[in-house]
Parts: C-alpha cells; structure tokens; sequence
C-alpha cells in the first residue's frame, strides 16, 4: 500500500466538505486518519 500524502488529505478534505460532512482529517506516517465530527456538529448532535 502505498503512503499518502497532502494532496491526497486535501482530497479526502474537499470531498468530505461537498458532501457535507464537516470531519477533522488528520496525516500521520503517509495514513489519513479521520476524526470525529467538529464541537460545532457533536453538540448539535447531542442535543
């Protein structure tokens, strides 16, 4: 498998935020990681 890179974190990000889904993103050792929703989406989420 190949490592990623920024451009391809850019991407995930950008395909991500069309689809109107607001996760972090994270690079780390050329593997995305994604994060949970942002504070603004979890506490409308736990309302």
């Amino acid at each position: 498998m190949s490592m990623m890179t920024i451009k391809d974190l850019e991407r995930v990000q950008t395909a991500f935020t069309e689809a109107g889904l607001d996760y972090q993103l994270e690079l780390e050792n050329g593997k995305i990681s994604i994060m949970g929703p942002s504070d603004i989406v979890s506490s409308e989420i736990s309302k």
